[in-house]
């Protein structure tokens, strides 16, 4: 009796899942109604124009697809092309500033170096006078220092 009753669930189960899927993996299902006709079936309405609409953006999409891929890339190679354009002024500019800047300092040092040469560094007599009075007073404050 257990057996069958099992044998039964199991029975019922089994048919009402088979047909879940198929109503599933039913077929979709066409037909043409006039006007206050009832539909044998649950069914969306439309138009002809809106079934045309339906079929004509279901055609299209790709050509918009490829549009708006277009449109980003233009975009972007204009947001680039303009990061590099002002990269390359940057880069201009630092360039000018920096041998302006060389040429400048090479103009100093040239000055400088006149200026050096116009000047013989003959100073011997100072260091020697200075390195004798230094000789003599540390001698002195030695002796001093000694007594």
């Amino acid at each position: 009796m257990r057996l069958a009753i099992n044998l039964r669930a199991f029975l019922v189960s089994l048919l009402l899942i088979s047909f879940t899927t198929v109503s599933i993996a039913a077929e979709p299902t066409f037909t043409k109604l006039n006007k206050g006709e009832r539909a044998p079936f649950q069914v969306w309405c439309l138009s002809l124009s809106a079934a045309a609409q339906l079929v004509a953006d279901k055609e299209g999409e790709p050509a918009r697809c490829e549009l708006k891929i277009s449109e980003a890339l233009e975009r972007q190679k204009t947001d680039f092309d303009l990061e590099i354009g002002s990269l390359r002024a940057d880069f201009e500019y630092h360039k000018e500033v920096s041998t302006k800047t060389i040429d400048a300092l090479k103009e100093e040092n040239n000055k400088l170096e006149k200026i050096a040469l116009d000047k013989p560094n003959n100073y011997w007599h100072l260091f020697a006078g200075g390195g004798f009075v230094i000789g003599v007073v540390s001698t002195v404050l030695i002796a001093q220092a000694v007594k």
